[in-house]
């Protein structure tokens, strides 16, 4: 089965814990309570990479363990990660061949990837809804096909 992905944007609400937690873990804004209850519930599907695009780390995978910041994204800083955060996607999605991808990035997020070819490296792009509660129900919803698939495709290969 082809691996799906998903591009997020970090947040501002954050876990205040101590020490370094991982980024999936760290952030708390609008898309990740729909993943932490995923993972809770042990439905997050496993073919699925998560990639956030953070102000001050950069490109972040999913488990990459950060420690907690203040930084707001502008679009200044956009334009100033740009190259550096397509150097590091272009790096991460070398020899990989999606399915899926979820573009969840908010607008000023996208600017980070101005020029970048998502779609040399999936075969579906996933039109994402511009308003924030139909894209987060958009999300959630898509995380659960995502997931019946899989379960699908494991009880026919048993």
């Amino acid at each position: 089965m082809k691996k799906s992905l998903l591009i997020i944007s970090c947040s501002g609400k954050k876990d205040k814990a101590l020490g370094k937690l991982p980024a999936l873990m760290r952030y708390k804004g609008p898309f990740y309570p729909t993943l932490h209850k995923a993972i809770r519930e042990n439905r997050l599907p496993k073919y699925l990479d998560i990639l956030i695009i953070s102000a001050k780390y950069g490109l972040l995978k999913s488990d990459d363990p950060i420690e907690c910041y203040d930084q707001k994204m502008d679009a200044t800083l956009a334009n100033e990660l740009r190259p550096h955060i397509q150097a590091d996607l272009k790096a991460f999605l070398n020899g990989k061949d999606y399915d899926q991808l979820f573009n969840g990035l908010w607008q000023v997020y996208n600017k980070t990837l101005e020029g970048f070819d998502l779609e040399k490296y999936c075969e579906h792009v996933i039109p994402v809804e511009t308003n924030r509660g139909k894209r987060m129900r958009q999300l959630k919803q898509w995380i659960i096909a995502l997931f019946e698939k899989e379960q699908a495709n494991s009880t026919l290969h048993i």
